[in-house]
């Protein structure tokens, strides 16, 4: 695909248009934009929408993008639970399907559900046999820059290694690894809370702690896939304690696990919360103790982000995960963050829940695909 296709394809991705809208906003002439517009629908990768309505004299024909010229795959391999969704070329999910992760045969258990996802999409488009043209999965660990083995994984794998090089090999559209918290950053610049913000950072507080780093639009992934690793950061009462070597001093006493720890031997009036959902439920009843450990709680987290926040000194701060981005938790973060700093960074919570990951590899699908698409569009819309 030649210059001139590739930039009435950029402009269509952004909005549909007429030839002569297209031939001012590429700098091409109105003949070369309609020998592209013939190629491209020739491809199966431009429609004709018909013409436009109201104007005086032969309206002229608006073109647009044909969103299921090809599918893309998203994949978010959690700790508890895996996700599969598969969508259309703008990035609109067509099916979705998620299963209790497991860990001792994830490789499988992910090809069988894109399988089964991607049928159940063809089904939606009324049974005609669109490939996938490219996936992109989301995975806790460290992840080096093309490689498909992600390391450190151990809410997955006890041996904290997910590797995906056979699932890769197996199937036909490109497949590529990115780390779970950097997609969740993705998913929150494009369709979340950091929509229009180039350099802000994701806080994932959960069974884990991971950060992604977005800056000038761009994540930053570090020399060795390892940029956001905070888990490592030493702030706890022991940081450099050997029992935390593997997960990281910030995760054992931040995650889920250490603050379930904590609640566990405090005083309480009744029995300690089970579990840190209880823990939040009652810091929201009013009862003291929660409260006081939730307060905690954002105070630890505070300290993290005023580490980030001293180096990065980003626009925004997101917090998600199944503790971050808990309501209860702002005012704590926020005011370590304003004692602290000269210049604080404003806190939010994630507005995506629990799906920040997946929607951030379904985009990040929807790029690789539009990549292929520029460089061999039969290939990529067979």
């Amino acid at each position: 695909m030649g210059p001139r296709d590739v930039a009435v394809l950029a402009e269509l991705r952004l909005r549909d248009a007429t030839r002569p809208e297209l031939a001012a906003a590429t700098g091409f002439s109105k003949p070369t934009i309609s020998e592209a517009i013939v190629s491209l629908e020739a491809a199966g990768l431009v429609v004709n929408r018909g013409r436009t309505a109201g104007a005086v004299g032969r309206n002229p024909r608006v073109y647009a993008i044909n969103a299921r010229a090809s599918l893309v795959a998203g994949v978010d391999i959690g700790g508890t639970n895996t996700r599969v969704a598969v969508a259309d070329l703008h990035g609109q999910i067509l099916a979705e399907r998620h299963e209790r992760t497991t860990g001792s045969r994830v490789q499988q258990q992910v090809r069988r559900l894109i399988r089964q996802v991607h049928k159940e999409a063809t089904a939606v488009l009324g049974g005609d046999g669109c490939a996938l043209a490219s996936i992109v999965v989301s995975t806790p660990g460290v992840i080096d820059r093309g490689s498909t083995q992600a390391r450190f994984a151990y809410n997955v794998r006890t041996d904290g290694i997910i590797d995906l090089t056979a699932l890769r090999d197996r199937l036909d559209p490109p497949l590529r690894v990115e780390n779970n918290v950097n997609l969740a950053a993705v998913g929150e610049a494009r369709a979340g809370v950091a929509e229009g913000v180039g350099t802000f950072v994701h806080l994932a507080i959960g069974a884990g702690i991971g950060l992604g780093i977005m800056h000038g639009g761009r994540l930053l992934r570090g020399a060795h896939g390892a940029a956001g690793e905070i888990a490592y950061l030493p702030l706890g009462r022991r940081p450099l304690a050997k029992e935390h070597r593997a997960s990281g001093n910030f995760e054992a006493e931040t995650a889920a696990a250490g603050l379930l720890d904590r609640a566990q031997s405090a005083r309480w009036d009744a029995d300690p919360p089970q579990d840190v959902a209880e823990l939040f439920h009652r810091a929201e009843q009013g009862d003291r103790a929660a409260r006081r450990l939730v307060a905690d709680e954002g105070r630890r987290i505070g300290l993290a982000v005023v580490a980030v926040c001293s180096v990065v000194d980003p626009e925004l701060v997101v917090l998600g995960g199944g503790i971050g981005r808990n309501q209860l938790l702002l005012e704590s973060v926020s005011q370590t963050c304003a004692e602290l700093l000269p210049a604080p960074s404003p806190v939010v919570t994630s507005t995506l829940a629990d799906r920040g990951s997946l929607i951030g590899a379904v985009l990040s699908a929807v790029d690789d695909a539009w990549s292929l698409l520029q460089s061999n569009p039969k290939e990529a819309s067979s």
